[in-house]
């Protein structure tokens, strides 16, 4: 599950633009701190590898969902 609220996006949007050696750096910490073996770890990059870009995009899969909005009227919330 994607963590909720406006940070998780944003760190994850700043990773992406460090490029592919940064991301492996994080995804080989993560794995080493559950005990995820190689195997796994490759085989669901693999996963992921099968995905387009273009299927994605036609899914509204490239970026992150916008936070709703919350509107303040006359000291009440509204949504």
């Amino acid at each position: 599950m994607i963590p909720s609220g406006p940070r998780f996006p944003r760190l994850v949007e700043h990773l992406h633009r460090l490029g592919p050696r940064a991301m492996g750096e994080l995804l080989a910490e993560i794995a080493t701190e559950w005990d995820i073996p190689d195997d796994d770890l490759v085989s669901t990059l693999e996963r992921y590898g099968r995905l387009s870009p273009e299927m994605l995009a036609a899914l509204n899969g490239v970026r992150f969902a916008s936070p709703p909005m919350t509107a303040i009227t006359g000291g009440k919330e509204t949504r």
